[in-house]
């Protein structure tokens, strides 16, 4: 499978992978390895036939919920929430780089989603990304959310207002 995913995955503004089932962990390693950001649901942790999975703590993994913290191991960046709809809705590792990558599409209404959700960002990132995609309402939305945004300090408000 990996010979088949650079060139794939080099033009790709992130991965998704919904219960993708046994290439689930591949997922997350090609997306990692490439700098891409990800957001997979993963479905089952297919314990029989992924054996060698070792969490950290040297348990095995045998249970979704241990995958996905299997998987959340492998970067400090990857977040997990739990996605609107019914069924394996938790388990939805992420990083700062899928708001990135709604920024560069301009898709704003995805990038307030995952915001809403707790996705991790930050401004300057979402800017950059907007510009390169030439986005000007998500650079917009992103200078006036950093000026309100009582995380963010002074100086970091100051240069956002200064466009």
């Amino acid at each position: 499978m990996e010979h088949v995913w650079p060139s794939c995955v080099a033009d790709c503004a992130a991965i998704v992978g919904l219960h993708p089932d046994e290439p689930t962990e591949a997922i997350v390693q090609a997306a990692l390895a490439h700098g891409r950001p990800f957001a997979v649901v993963p479905c089952c942790a297919f314990g029989r036939l992924f054996q060698p999975r070792k969490m950290a703590s040297g348990g095995g993994v045998r249970k979704q919920s241990a995958f996905v913290a299997y998987l959340q191991e492998k970067d400090p960046r990857i977040r997990r929430t739990r996605l609107p709809f019914a069924g394996k809705s938790e388990g939805h590792p992420w990083s700062e780089e899928v708001c990135q990558a709604a920024a560069w599409g301009g898709h704003l209404d995805v990038l307030e989603w995952a915001l809403e959700q707790g996705c991790p960002w930050d401004w300057r990132v979402v800017v950059e990304a907007a510009a390169l995609g030439e986005r000007s309402c998500v650079q917009e939305w992103a200078r006036t959310r950093a000026t309100i945004d009582a995380r963010l300090g002074e100086s970091e408000c100051a240069l956002a207002s200064d466009g």
